[in-house]
């Protein structure tokens, strides 16, 4: 039985077509946000995903726009003048800008297909979003930034506040009643988080 040999020259290859793969959706959008204009690697995303959801000429239909207030999220898809905008933060991904992307053209399609009181992060969007080949999830700049200080504080207590809608995650060493979800407040719900005491390790 023969085996697939992959060598560490391949894998570095596979790598750097994909960074030149993301340098260029990076460029595609910023393009898009500075002319007007959707064109090369996104364009070419957006047609994928509109083939993949039966939604023709979803392309034509985006607006692309650069928010630099955008500080606790990425990106998000603004639901009244039917764009997305992307701040300074999606050009500092380290993940995959795509999937970031992925994510908020699928809130555009639920609306287009369920209607606008379809919910933000509910099934259809997940469903959308898992056809694509990702995992759903909010991506929120505030929550990560936590996370990471969470994880190096030394103090024996957390407290977690939860969204009950998209699931993003804040920590504080005490309950802050007054915290909301910042994506879920963008689109026009209350934002309200659940608040439970966690023992840290």
């Amino acid at each position: 039985m023969s085996s697939l040999n992959v060598s560490p020259s391949d894998v570095r290859s596979s790598r750097g077509r994909r960074r030149d793969v993301d340098t260029a959706l990076l460029e595609s959008i910023r393009s898009a946000a500075t002319f007007g204009t959707i064109s090369g690697v996104l364009a070419k995303a957006l047609r994928k995903w509109a083939a993949l959801w039966e939604e023709p000429g979803l392309q034509h239909d985006v607006t692309v726009c650069y928010n630099s207030r955008l500080r606790a999220t990425i990106a998000r898809w603004v639901i009244a003048s039917n764009r997305l905008e992307v701040g300074v933060r999606f050009f500092q991904l380290d993940g995959d800008p795509r999937e970031v992307l992925c994510h908020e053209i699928a809130h555009a399609v639920a609306i287009r297909k369920y209607g606008r009181s379809v919910r933000p992060h509910g099934s259809e969007w997940r469903g959308l979003v898992r056809e694509a080949g990702y995992e759903p999830k909010a991506h929120s700049v505030a929550s990560s930034r936590i996370h990471s200080r969470a994880a190096r504080s030394t103090a024996p207590l957390a407290y977690e506040h939860r969204c009950p809608v998209c699931h993003s995650v804040r920590y504080g060493r005490r309950a802050i009643k007054s915290w909301r979800c910042v994506e879920c407040v963008a689109i026009g719900l209350p934002g309200n988080l659940t608040v439970r005491l966690v023992p840290q390790a």
